[in-house]
């Protein structure tokens, strides 16, 4: 795990998602074949423009207390699988908070991962506001460490709740109908 209390850390981290996002643009904006591992050119778009900070890892002792336990079918994969089980853990038992909900990438062996996950605030010495921390639990059940995050969540519950009606990525869905309110 990466160590964030460093400022060089914390500073080549965000150059290296800032060149990962904008190649991934590049390659989306082309058509490229390549480009079907990342969201639509609206969604990218809108992650570059507002996923603003770096969340990372959770350690195990950070973890919210209502994570403990959670496990998911081994025969799933990460991150195949996240967004489907993660909402669902969020409408159903255990009922994960909605506002937890994140949608964007991981940044795993220097490449963008199109991803769900969850995230909370926490205090860090580094900085004045509260950090965004993520807690993957099919990625941890896997064994698998992202290097770090990044990511937005959907604004509005409905885009959550209608996510089996619409059958429809809902963070996807939320920036197609409701992102330019947000520009």
């Amino acid at each position: 795990m990466l160590n964030f209390n460093d400022e060089s850390v914390r500073d080549n981290a965000l150059r290296t998602v800032t060149d990962l996002m904008k190649r991934a643009y590049d390659l989306i904006n082309l058509g490229s074949p390549e480009s079907s591992r990342f969201y639509s050119r609206l969604t990218h778009r809108f992650l570059m423009d507002h996923a603003w900070e770096i969340l990372i890892p959770a350690a195990k002792e950070e973890r919210p207390s209502i994570f403990e336990g959670l496990e998911y079918d081994n025969e799933m994969p990460w991150p195949q699988m996240t967004t489907y089980n993660y909402v669902m853990s969020v409408l159903t038992p255990p009922s994960i908070p909605w506002a937890m909900l994140t949608f964007g990438y991981a940044i795993h062996e220097g490449k963008l991962v199109r991803s769900t996950f969850f995230t909370h605030q926490k205090m860090v010495p580094y900085q004045v506001m509260p950090q965004g921390i993520v807690i993957d639990p099919m990625a941890i059940q896997k064994g698998i460490q992202p290097e770090y995050y990044i990511g937005c969540p959907v604004c509005s519950k409905d885009y959550i709740e209608n996510f089996i009606k619409m059958k429809q990525n809902p963070f996807e869905e939320y920036v197609a109908k409701e992102g330019h309110l947000m520009r």
